[in-house]
C-alpha cells in the first residue's frame, strides 16, 4: 500500500524515491485527507501486525481509495501527453 500510493504520487508529481519515509511524506503532502492510512502503512514497514482483521480491514478501507487515486491520476497523466 505505501509503495502504491508513492507510485500514484510519482506519476502526479513527476519524481521517484526508493526510501519509504519519502513515499509517506509525499503521499501525505498530496493527499493529506488520507494522511492516517498511509501512516499506517509506513509504521507497518517497520513494525508489522499480525492482526489479520486489522489488515483486511485496512486494505478493504484505503485499497478501494487508493485504486481511485490511481486511476484518476492516470487518465490525468494520460490527458497531459
Amino acid at each position: 500500500m505505501l509503495r502504491g500510493g508513492m507510485g500514484a504520487v510519482m506519476i502526479k508529481r513527476q519524481a521517484y524515491s526508493r526510501d519509504l519515509k519519502d513515499g509517506f511524506e509525499f503521499f501525505s503532502k498530496e493527499y493529506p485527507e488520507y494522511e492516517k492510512n498511509i501512516e499506517k502503512a509506513y509504521i507497518w514497514s517497520t513494525h508489522p501486525t499480525n492482526n489479520k482483521d486489522e489488515l483486511v480491514s485496512y486494505i478493504d478501507d484505503f485499497g478501494s481509495k487508493l485504486l481511485e487515486i490511481w486511476k484518476i491520476n492516470l487518465i490525468t497523466f494520460d490527458k497531459s501527453k
